[in-house]
Parts: C-alpha cells; sequence; structure tokens
C-alpha cells in the first residue's frame, strides 16, 4: 500500500517491491495534498502537525481520523460490487462516462481538501469545539476556497459541484417533517445510513456552495488559531 506521510511529499513504497512504479493514486493525493500545505503555509502559520496521506480503502470512502491524523482515501477497483453499482447510478444521473471517471473525481480529488479541511480544524484546537453540522459546513467551504485557488489542476468547478450535489440531492430527505436539519444530523450522525449521509452531505455542500460567505482560504483555515 502506497502512503503519502506527513510531510505531504515524500511517497513510501512497499519494502517488498522496491522497483515497482509509483502508484498513480497515490500519486495524484500527494500532489493534492503538497498544494493544499502550500496554500496553507501562505497564510503565515507553520503547523504543529502535519496529516497523513493514505491509500486504504474503507467503508466511509474518505475521511479523516484525528487519532492518527490520517486522511484516508479509497481506490475504486477495491470497492465491493453493491458500492461500483450505486456509483454508476450517480454517474448516469451526472452524465459522466462511467462511475469510475466519477468516484475518482469525487473521492479522490474533490473531496480530498475536505478531508485535509477537517485536519486544519484539528491543527488549530477547534474540531472538538465545532459541532457535526458545522464541521463539515466549514470543510466544505474549505474545500471550495482550495479549488478555487488550484481550479485549473481539478477541471471547471460548477461542473464538478453539480456533479457532486445534483445526484445527493435526488436522494430521500431523512429530516422527518418539522424537525431542524441541522439538529437532527447532530443528534443523529453515528447512526446514518449510508443514503441518509449522503443526502446531508449533498446538502452541506451545496449550502457552503451558494453561500460561501466571502471568506478566503486563510481566514477559514484560521492558522492563526493553531496550538503548539
Amino acid at each position: 500500500m502506497a502512503i503519502v506521510t506527513a510531510g505531504f511529499m515524500s511517497l513510501t513504497m512497499s519494502m517488498m517491491q522496491p522497483v515497482a512504479p509509483i502508484d498513480a493514486l497515490a500519486s495524484d493525493v500527494q500532489l493534492i495534498g503538497a498544494n493544499f500545505a502550500a496554500a496553507y503555509n501562505r497564510c503565515g502559520a507553520r503547523p504543529s502537525f502535519l496529516p497523513n496521506l493514505k491509500v486504504e480503502t474503507h467503508p466511509a470512502l474518505i475521511s479523516y481520523e484525528p487519532s492518527d491524523r490520517t486522511v484516508r482515501v479509497s481506490r475504486y477497483s477495491e470497492l465491493p460490487p453493491e458500492l461500483q453499482g450505486l456509483m454508476t447510478g450517480w454517474a448516469e444521473a451526472a452524465g459522466m462516462e462511467d462511475s469510475q471517471t466519477l468516484f475518482v473525481d469525487v473521492f479522490n480529488s474533490l473531496l480530498v481538501p475536505h478531508e485535509l479541511g477537517h485536519w486544519a480544524q484539528h491543527v488549530s484546537g477547534r474540531l472538538a469545539g465545532l459541532d457535526r453540522w458545522e464541521s463539515e459546513l466549514e470543510a466544505n467551504r474549505i474545500a471550495i476556497a482550495f479549488w478555487r485557488i488550484h481550479e485549473t489542476t481539478g477541471g471547471a468547478l460548477p461542473a464538478r459541484i453539480d456533479a457532486f450535489t445534483g445526484f445527493l440531492g435526488r436522494l430521500p430527505n431523512p429530516v422527518p417533517d418539522g424537525q431542524d436539519p441541522r439538529a437532527f444530523f447532530n443528534d443523529n450522525y453515528e447512526t446514518l445510513d449510508s443514503m441518509q449521509y449522503g443526502w446531508f452531505q449533498g446538502a452541506l455542500m451545496q449550502e457552503a456552495w451558494t453561500n460561501p460567505e466571502n471568506v478566503s482560504f486563510c481566514e477559514l483555515v484560521q492558522p492563526e488559531a493553531v496550538v503548539p
């Protein structure tokens, strides 16, 4: 398994295959991480710790884990058939050529700075003080602000956001009538199924996109709050 280590820049390959070519997915994720780190550093602070970026297929598909400071990115070819089937429906709804193209664009690219946004919340000491809704919405705003800086690396941002939110927005709304979406999300976060969680992620990305609050990348990552 290829791992992008804490400096965002070094790629560690398996000792069993010293002559194997560099893993393309790990290299792509590494580049996004390096660009995120450069953008963060230009904000004028040096963080007390850096995240690991690791290619490791897991049920969440992409995530940041504070306990080991690691962003984990899944590989399409290792997904179970039922998940690949879901991606096929998503790709068709988004007008994309195939499910792997959609998965790579969303889970191996678009959302990587979202998870690095959670790292920025963590390293600043703010993560524990944010509720789930605040944390996810802010991470989406960080990702959007990052891609506005690096749009040429990922393609036209509006089209990427539309591909992400269009399908998820057509999932059934899990919020019972009369209940506040934010309160429901916070109260039920640990028990949401994949469809329910997907609906919320689509809604939170749409909220971040349509109401950006005109805040810069540096203001969003708040490097001045970095703790030793």
